[in-house]
């Protein structure tokens, strides 16, 4: 893949090890995590789970109670690969891979694969967040079908788009109850929310948002479809 961040990862080892100081033990780099993340083989398709993304993201992974927030789709370009994700403005965008991995230590996300397959029998899930997804918003209301997509929907609808089913959607009663922060921020603007038309109250909004099926990164990973590739 053109402009591999693997070169720069290990460019910059290089350039750690011969400028670091020889006494400076305490703050040496974790050289074999580097090492890792520069051995990884990018592909087309792989999700990146990480967090600080969104905050809604933030919001299901605090109700699940998970490691992850959100998910990237990780594409390729004609210059630096790139991943699609949905941010909290701009909706469907992508940033060049560096910009996602150099912000964060090599703990800090998690790259996994579709079992069974390849970066070029994936191009349907790359081609799914770019032709059908990109510059949709950020579904702020959770409803599959709705034209936006929160981060795990995202990847979710694109490995469905292509055959591969990352798991079974849970109900939101599930995830949380009506006092929980996730559902006081759907409940925000209750009367405007599509399945509350005929509710009096939240709490009769609530009564139609619990039985909602939403998708989270737990399920994903929960779906034993996708292998870690890295770390």
């Amino acid at each position: 893949m053109p402009n591999n961040p693997r070169r720069r990862i290990a460019a910059a080892l290089l350039a750690l090890a011969a400028f670091s100081p020889c006494g400076a033990v305490a703050e040496t780099p974790d050289y074999a995590a580097m090492m890792a993340e520069a051995a990884w083989d990018w592909q087309p398709g792989d999700p990146i789970f990480l967090n600080g993304i969104n905050a809604l993201d933030e919001l299901i992974r605090q109700a699940e109670g998970g490691d992850w927030g959100s998910v990237g789709i990780l594409r390729p370009s004609s210059g630096d690969p790139r991943v699609v994700f949905a941010d909290e403005e701009a909706g469907i965008t992508e940033l060049i891979l560096y910009e996602i991995t150099d912000r964060r230590a090599p703990s800090e996300y998690a790259v996994y694969r579709i079992g069974g397959t390849s970066g070029n029998g994936l191009g349907l899930l790359t081609n799914y967040s770019l032709f059908s997804a990109y510059g949709s918003g950020l579904d702020r209301l959770m409803l599959f079908g709705n034209g936006a997509f929160y981060n795990a929907e995202l990847v979710f609808e694109a490995a469905l788009s292509e055959g591969h089913v990352l798991g079974t959607p849970r109900k939101l009663a599930g995830l949380t109850t009506m006092e929980g922060p996730l559902a006081q921020a759907l409940l925000a603007e209750w009367q405007a929310h599509p399945y509350c038309v005929a509710a009096l109250s939240a709490g009769e909004c609530w009564e139609e948002l619990r039985e909602i099926a939403v998708i989270t990164p737990g399920t994903l990973l929960a779906s034993g479809r996708l292998e870690q590739v890295y770390p």
